[in-house]
């Protein structure tokens, strides 16, 4: 495979003016194929849902028809990727209904993870079981549960969720900042709880890149540069949910700069982090060239 130090010598006059060249655009699809082709259970999710992002859903919907739907946790990711890529919204209701309803299992394997996937897939619900769980549990399944119904876009169920950025847990703050990266908008009071939660995050903690992730989606373009800073570091430093997380802030605020930064996560040694790079550098040249 191609060096990225050769890819980007030979791509640097392309980058100034179109920020991807077509030896990295073939570089990031490959390894999104790979991911898709040879990587275990989520990795093959996660490389699914970038080639659907990116408008490279060619193979997705057939590869994931053979998925197994049976083995639990997996089968949310499963589900979760024939939505996205569902022939129609019948198709769509269809695995949505089936997510919702391991959710409201009350002996369900993988309530947890229908959550996560109901919030990232835009659904809204209040029905009674969910209702309860967003009142009487705790940690990150509270989180999920609450992003599931801030999906409605009304206030109080917003101002809910965002009432977790005050956790005493790491992870439930993660998990609550990582919904918000999801969201379009949020209000102008849900923004300054998320600033807020970010500079209180302590630097060494696991969860840091997520609460700056949103942040940096969600602020001004006079804040995004010192935000920028923080993220192209765990580019460099960071484990792989870490690197990951960065990939998805970065390729969603277009910025050819970036992609020299963004390239070289492609020689990372582990597989879900290349991945999420070649996800951004896609994104951004998508974006850039609309």
């Amino acid at each position: 495979m191609t060096s990225i130090t050769l890819i980007l010598t030979l791509c640097y006059t392309v980058a100034l003016e179109n920020a991807v060249c077509p030896e990295l655009h073939d570089r990031c699809l490959s390894e999104l194929h790979v991911a898709l082709d040879k990587g275990e259970e989520f990795v093959k999710v996660h490389a699914a849902e970038s080639l659907l992002w990116t408008g490279h859903a060619d193979k997705v919907r057939e590869v994931f028809l053979k998925e197994p739907q049976d083995v639990p946790k997996y089968r949310i990711g499963v589900w979760r990727v024939l939505a996205q890529a569902a022939l129609n919204a019948t198709d769509r209701r269809e695995y949505e209904n089936r997510i919702l309803a391991a959710l409201l299992d009350p002996n369900g394997p993988d309530r947890l993870h229908a959550a996560e996937t109901l919030g990232k897939l835009g659904v809204a619900s209040r029905d009674p079981e969910i209702l309860r769980l967003a009142k009487e549990e705790t940690g990150p399944f509270q989180a999920m549960v609450r992003w599931v119904m801030a999906n409605s876009g009304n206030e109080e169920d917003e101002a809910a969720l965002v009432e977790l950025l005050a956790s005493t847990d790491a992870y439930t703050r993660g998990c609550t900042a990582y919904a918000l990266r999801f969201f379009k908008t949020i209000r102008p009071v849900t923004r300054e709880k998320l600033a807020a939660a970010s500079e209180k995050e302590p630097l060494d903690s696991n969860w840091r890149t997520h609460l700056l992730s949103a942040r940096y989606l969600h602020a001004s373009a006079e804040e995004r540069p010192a935000l920028r800073e923080g993220l192209l570091q765990y580019l460099k430093t960071g484990d792989t949910g870490q690197k990951r997380e960065a990939c998805a802030a970065l390729g969603r605020v277009p910025n050819p700069e970036d992609i020299p930064a963004l390239a070289k996560v492609l020689d990372d040694a582990d597989l879900d982090a290349r991945a999420g790079a070649a996800e951004a550098i896609l994104l951004v040249e998508r974006m850039l060239t609309k």
